[in-house]
């Protein structure tokens, strides 16, 4: 299916567009995504807090109230975070991103991939077959297999972006769905063992723990759910527990009871009061507490800039 798409992509030529401004944008919290294909409709006017875009022109990120811009996508990895914090990720092949005003964002790709529907194998063996056709004497083979070339070192691109320890797992467990993974703990001859769940040995009948421990399995989950891969990992034990501690995050409550009447909770500059108090946390706490200093340097550290 990819080899066709990118056949296709090849064969349909880009125009370049140049960028135009307005005056004046428009003020909201949410950005409108509208993400569609030529055989399909991906989002339509969707709600959703950030997107990051592989522009000709470097690595944009478009929020809300961004300015109108029309701009020519390059091959590379788009990512869509959503309102709760969630990230999805498709690799696009090209196309058009055109921000209007009402906060609209309208994305016309030719194709668009998730992560997960790609295997490095597979990458490297088409990237061979299309440097051979580049050395053609055709001059359209050697037009198609440059463009060919150019979308699929892109996605290679993308895919060394991973941090190494996924690599590294990745290269002795095949992401699913190029291999699957038992759901049950299963003995150790099973050739869908799962390495995150106790094995059993079937010939001195004792059980053994899992390849990987809670720790590092959740570390890797974290690392997978940064790129928006964690569905590629074998199944998790507890992993409703790890969605919810990324999914539904909560406000802390207070124990003490608040001063006045209950009405005055909602005035405005309770709120405001509120909100600036939750801002300033950090800075808090680090007045009662010298140590959590440390803390708020590791935060920084660990803070994502691959995009």
């Amino acid at each position: 299916m990819f080899r066709q798409s990118l056949r296709q992509v090849a064969r349909q030529s880009s125009n370049v567009v140049r960028r135009s401004y307005a005056t004046e944008a428009a003020t909201s919290d949410a950005l409108k995504l509208s993400l569609a294909l030529p055989h399909q409709t991906l989002y339509s006017e969707s709600e959703v807090q950030q997107v990051n875009l592989p522009s000709v022109n470097g690595d944009l990120g478009i929020l809300a109230n961004h300015i109108p811009i029309v701009e020519q996508l390059r091959p590379g990895l788009l990512e869509i975070i959503s309102k709760g914090g969630e990230t999805e990720q498709y690799f696009v092949s090209g196309g058009i991103a055109l921000v209007q005003p009402g906060n609209k964002l309208t994305i016309s790709a030719i194709e668009a991939f998730k992560p997960e529907q790609f295997d490095a194998n597979e990458i490297k063996s088409l990237i061979a077959d299309a440097q051979k056709r580049a050395a053609s004497s055709d001059e359209v083979v050697v037009a198609e297999a440059n463009i060919e070339l150019e979308v699929l070192e892109a996605l290679q691109h993308a895919f060394s972006k991973l941090p190494q320890k996924l690599h590294n797992f990745f290269i002795k467990f095949p992401p699913r769905p190029f291999a699957q993974y038992a759901e049950k703990p299963s003995t150790i001859k099973d050739p869908h063992m799962n390495p995150f769940l106790p094995n059993k040995n079937p010939d001195s009948g004792r059980w053994h723990g899992a390849k990987y421990s809670l720790r590092r399995s959740a570390d890797l989950f974290k690392m997978a759910r940064k790129f928006g891969i964690q569905d590629l990992l074998p199944p998790i034990p507890h992993r409703k527990f790890y969605e919810d501690k990324y999914n539904n995050k909560t406000w802390m409550r207070g124990i003490l009871k608040q001063k006045g009447q209950k009405w005055e909770r909602d005035l405005p500059e309770k709120l405001e009061a509120r909100k600036k108090a939750i801002e300033d946390m950090d800075n808090i706490i680090l007045a009662a507490r010298p140590s959590y200093k440390k803390r708020i340097e590791k935060r920084k550290q660990n803070k994502r800039t691959w995009f």
